[in-house]
């Protein structure tokens, strides 16, 4: 019969004899299923021949021998004797990347290869990739623990006078170990030093004092040419894993879009492939089969339809804006050859318009740029009354219900002085030629990733830099006794003074408050009774009605200031 491993291990073990079996009335529960099979697979794994199992560690690696090992006492009794070195050096050359390097005299093959690839901590086994490698300590602890296995302080370890040896001296024999700190003082590793202290403590005789100090010191220099030598190592190994990994994720990449443009995606590929490239389930280093690519299809294909919908919507967005265009010319046409009264909209104010949305709209058979110039000049008119309309209302919401019968045209007012968002104090002439640069332009870059805006909205906010005229922007200012002195200066009534009737009596204001006629050092500021207005809302918000006072100016004096 050949032998196998689980024989060796029989013959090593002292089998004890067999317990009597107790009666019970508990009923046989059989074993689950799953457990049955790992049992089975299990022993049939160990009665294999020994030869077979030999050829098998042959073809592992060294951390595959290594978890091999973890998993039975028998394998670990096989793995872990020293008669077994032939089989880890061998796994050396069938390490990932790069073959593992040569095991140095102080360390065992299952040590070496449990130092460079495992991760659990040397004290409380926790398993962390954040654990620090102490190479010349020969051990691993997690943040935690090598505060528990260092040694801080270390001068009652001096010896004055070793035995044997009549002259003083004191010598430190702590310099025999490594320092290691790890955001604070540090110390030196606590197993080695209870070694070295208890061999120490032993000492009789200066040749046994310093026959251990030979052994600390070489144990020390090879310690130290250990930490180098795998360093290195470790630096080649992060280089070849490195390239490894990226030769991976080009083959994986190729094989991706290989099958992409078989599935008539080439175009997208060709437009976008960085994006391809950076996906997560793309750049991953992990050759691509069947399998894989079965779960990683959907979302890879759902990227390239969105690059596709993106595509078009960009196209379409850029036809739309070339029609925006001729909507540009064609209202320039229509406001210089109809003469438009004021006040004249622009593009901006007739695109929410469903007339001009759908003819911009319209499919390329059916778009004609002549239907712009047939529908401009009535949208125009209805546009100006729309606007009238708005500010008419907000105008009246303003006035007492009382007064709102007796101002039937308050646009004619020439007391009303609106302010804007931006501060801006304007009349009613001003207010409907007012602009502002729009807070929701949209960059042409961005077109193709906008998803909750139709391509006619996008459009416009990529052509447009000013927003659209909106009477929500402004409010009726309030009249207040300030302005009311200016019409007092030339006696008309501000309640019922029309701008015609203003701008017929052509009259200048001097602002009292502002300074005194003749006085270089202020000079005076003569106003028409429009710059007077919003002279008294802007300059002299501050100042009490009574210490306002206004003057009239007549012409004459006007011309010599």
């Amino acid at each position: 019969m050949a032998p196998t491993l689980r024989n060796r291990a029989i013959r090593n073990v002292a089998v004890p004899p067999p317990k009597r079996r107790r009666r019970t009335t508990r009923t046989f529960e059989p074993e689950p299923e799953d457990n049955v099979v790992e049992n089975v697979v299990e022993g049939k794994l160990q009665d294999l021949p020994f030869d077979i199992l030999f050829e098998i560690f042959l073809l592992l690696r060294p951390i595959d021998l290594l978890f091999l090992a973890r998993t039975s006492k028998a394998f670990r009794s096989t793995l872990m004797s020293r008669k077994s070195a032939r089989i880890w050096k061998a796994s050396h050359s069938n390490a990932d990347f790069l073959p593992l390097m040569d095991c140095p005299p102080l360390l065992s093959e299952p040590h070496l290869v449990d130092l460079v690839y495992g991760t659990s901590c040397y004290r409380c086994d926790a398993s962390h990739t954040s654990n620090f490698q102490w190479f010349d300590w020969l051990a691993r602890y997690c943040e935690d623990c090598f505060r528990h296995m260092i040694v801080k302080d270390h001068n009652r370890f001096r010896i004055s006078c070793p035995p044997g040896r009549p002259e003083p001296m004191s010598i430190d024999y702590m310099s025999l170990l490594s320092h290691h700190s790890r955001g604070g003082p540090g110390g030196w590793h606590k197993p080695d030093y209870e070694r070295l202290n208890a061999e120490m403590q032993g000492v009789r005789t200066g040749e046994a004092f310093y026959a251990i100090h030979r052994k600390w010191a070489e144990r020390k220099r090879q310690c130290d040419e250990f930490e180098r030598c795998l360093r290195s190592w470790l630096d080649r190994y992060r280089i070849e894993r490195s390239r490894a990994y990226e030769a991976m994720k080009r083959r994986r990449l190729q094989a991706i879009v290989s099958r992409l443009n078989g599935l008539g995606y080439d175009k997208e590929i060709r437009e976008d492939y960085r994006k391809l490239q950076s996906h997560p389930l793309v750049g991953v280093a992990e050759e691509l089969t069947d399998t894989v690519w079965d779960d990683i299809r959907d979302p890879i294909v759902q990227l390239l339809e969105d690059q596709r919908e993106g595509r078009r919507q960009s196209a379409t967005v850029i036809a739309i804006k070339q029609r925006l265009r001729q909507l540009d010319t064609a209202l320039r046409m229509a406001i210089t050859h109809k003469k438009v009264i004021m006040p004249l909209p622009r593009s901006v104010d007739l695109v929410r318009y469903e007339e001009i949305q759908t003819i911009i709209e319209a499919s390329k058979e059916l778009y004609s740029s002549s239907a712009l110039d047939k529908i401009l000049p009535g949208l125009i008119t209805e546009w100006q009354a729309d606007v009238q309309s708005q500010l008419t209302d907000l105008v009246l919401s303003s006035m007492p219900v009382s007064s709102r019968n007796k101002c039937p045209n308050p646009q004619n007012l020439a007391c009303l002085i609106f302010k804007c968002g931006c501060n801006a104090m304007l009349h009613w002439r001003d207010v409907t030629s007012h602009e502002h640069r729009s807070t929701v332009y949209i960059h042409p870059w961005r077109y193709h990733t906008i998803r909750n805006l139709s391509p006619y909205e996008i459009a416009v906010r990529g052509s447009y830099l000013d927003a659209a005229w909106d009477v929500d922007s402004f409010k009726l200012q309030v009249r207040g006794k300030r302005s009311v002195k200016v019409f007092e200066a030339c006696g008309k009534d501000p309640a019922t003074a029309t701008s015609v009737e203003m701008d017929a009596l052509d009259a200048r204001f001097e602002c009292v408050k502002c300074g005194t006629r003749g006085t270089r050092s202020r000079p005076t500021h003569v106003m028409n009774w429009r710059e007077a207005l919003l002279h008294c809302e802007t300059k002299h918000l501050q100042t009490l009605p009574a210490e306002l006072p206004w003057r009239q100016v007549n012409a004459g004096a006007a011309a010599t200031t």
